[in-house]
């Protein structure tokens, strides 16, 4: 693993363990290693799917960009690690998978799908769903990106 990944991975590890102290509610994300200011997080779940969504609380940009992480099952995962499979609107996630989305902004171009990496998920208070440099594409192209997401 190249020495900047592992310090990224590092530091979402140190992030998502922290349940104390001025991080311990913070969601961090980084598209294409810019910084995204202002995130939350929240769940919700459906029929079939438990989804974690990252959002920005800054009202000019209308909650944009959005993450999305669908989850098969309607309850908190389970602490461990969840293989990424490319997104089905059709399907649930298969069990200890899961989808990941990012949508930059309103009037974009639209959802950017991950195919492949992985998602950890650490259990405490609060949760945290994390993931390092996993790339989400579309027709016109790709992002990078890199979350901790408190929920």
């Amino acid at each position: 693993m190249p020495a900047k990944k592992a310090q990224q991975l590092q530091h979402l590890v140190q992030l998502a363990h922290s349940t104390t102290g001025a991080n311990s509610n913070v969601t961090t994300v980084t598209v294409d290693g810019n910084a995204v200011s202002s995130m939350t997080a929240t769940t919700s779940s459906n029929s079939t799917e438990y989804l974690i969504d990252g959002s920005c609380t800054t009202t000019s940009t209308m909650g944009y960009p959005f993450i999305y992480i669908t989850f098969p099952g309607t309850t908190t995962p389970t602490a461990g690690t969840y293989t990424i499979s490319p997104y089905s609107a059709l399907n649930m996630p298969a069990a200890s998978h899961c989808y990941v989305q990012y949508n930059p902004s309103f009037s974009g171009n639209g959802s950017y799908t991950a195919s492949s990496g992985v998602v950890n998920i650490a259990l405490g208070t609060p949760n945290t769903a994390y993931f390092v440099n996993v790339v989400c594409t579309n027709t016109v192209g790709s992002h990078t990106v890199t979350a901790s997401l408190k929920y």
